[in-house]
C-alpha cells in the first residue's frame, strides 16, 4: 500500500509543478445575473414605466494567460440567462393580430414578461492590484439561443385605426395579448467592467457589469418606439483547477 502512494505521488508531482509554474490557468466559473433591458433614448421612454429584474444562475469556464507580474489576458464560455419584467402606459402600441395579416394598435396599462437565453464569450484584460484585488475589462459576443417577449394590456382601447387609439380616453375595458418573439435578435455584443476579489490562490469572488452595445431587437422592428440594450450585473466565484488566480 505504501508502495503504491508512493508511486502515486511520483507519478503525480510533475504534473502539480508544471500546474504550479504556468502561465496558463484554467477555471470554471459559477454565478447569478441580475439586469434588463434599458429603453433608449431615454426621453421616449413611457412616463411610469417600471422594470423589475429577476436573478438568473450562470455556468461557465475559462482560461487565462499571464503576461507580466501585473497584467493577464482572459477567454470565457458561459450561459446565461436574463430575466425581467416591466409595466408600462402606451398610447397606440402596435402589434399584429393572430394572422399576422393587419396591424392592430393599443392604448392602455401594458405589463411585459422577457427571457433570454444565451452563450456569452468574453475575452478580457485583468490588472492585478495587490495580492487580493484586481481589476477586468473587455468585450463579449453573445449567442441568444431562445427568448421571448410577452405582453399584455389591460384597462386599454384596441383599434386598427390609429387615430382611435391616439385620442381615446383612458382607462378603457379591452385587452390585448400579443408576443415579439420573433423580433428577438440573435446576437448581442458589448462592454464589461468588473473586480475580482481573491480568498486564497485558487479561489476568487467576482463581479462584473455587461453593457450592451446594440438592440435586443432586428433592426427592422418598429412596434416600440425605442431600442432595448442590455444592462446586468453578475456575481460569482471562479475556482481554479491549473494555475491560480490572476
Amino acid at each position: 500500500m505504501i508502495k503504491r502512494l508512493i508511486t502515486l505521488v511520483l507519478l503525480c508531482l510533475p504534473a502539480t509543478l508544471i500546474a504550479q509554474e504556468t502561465k496558463w490557468s484554467l477555471y470554471p466559473t459559477l454565478g447569478m445575473d441580475l439586469g434588463g433591458a434599458v429603453p433608449f433614448p431615454l426621453s421616449d421612454i413611457p412616463h411610469g414605466s417600471k422594470g423589475t429584474p429577476r436573478l438568473s444562475p450562470n455556468i461557465g469556464i475559462g482560461t487565462g494567460f499571464q503576461l507580466s507580474d501585473k497584467w493577464a489576458i482572459e477567454a470565457e464560455v458561459s450561459y446565461h440567462i436574463l430575466s425581467f419584467s416591466a409595466s408600462a402606459d402606451v398610447r397606440s402600441q402596435p402589434f399584429y393580430s393572430d394572422d399576422h395579416t393587419t396591424t392592430l394598435y393599443f392604448s392602455g396599462h401594458t405589463k411585459t414578461d422577457v427571457e433570454l437565453r444565451f452563450v456569452q464569450f468574453p475575452i478580457t484584460a485583468v490588472y492585478t492590484i495587490n495580492s487580493t484585488w484586481t481589476l477586468t475589462s473587455g468585450f463579449y459576443y453573445s449567442s441568444i439561443l431562445e427568448g421571448s417577449f410577452n405582453t399584455k394590456g389591460t384597462k386599454g382601447v384596441t383599434s386598427d385605426d390609429k387615430s382611435i387609439t391616439d385620442n381615446a380616453s383612458l382607462p378603457g375595458i379591452a385587452t390585448a395579448t400579443y408576443s415579439f418573439d420573433d423580433n428577438l435578435d440573435k446576437w448581442d455584443a458589448g462592454l464589461l467592467l468588473g473586480c475580482h476579489y481573491r480568498l486564497s490562490p485558487k479561489v476568487a469572488i467576482r463581479t462584473r457589469m455587461h453593457f450592451g452595445f446594440k438592440s435586443i431587437f432586428k433592426k427592422d422592428f418598429t412596434n416600440i418606439d425605442y431600442e432595448m440594450y442590455q444592462v446586468r450585473a453578475d456575481v460569482g466565484v471562479t475556482i481554479n483547477l491549473i494555475g491560480k488566480n490572476h
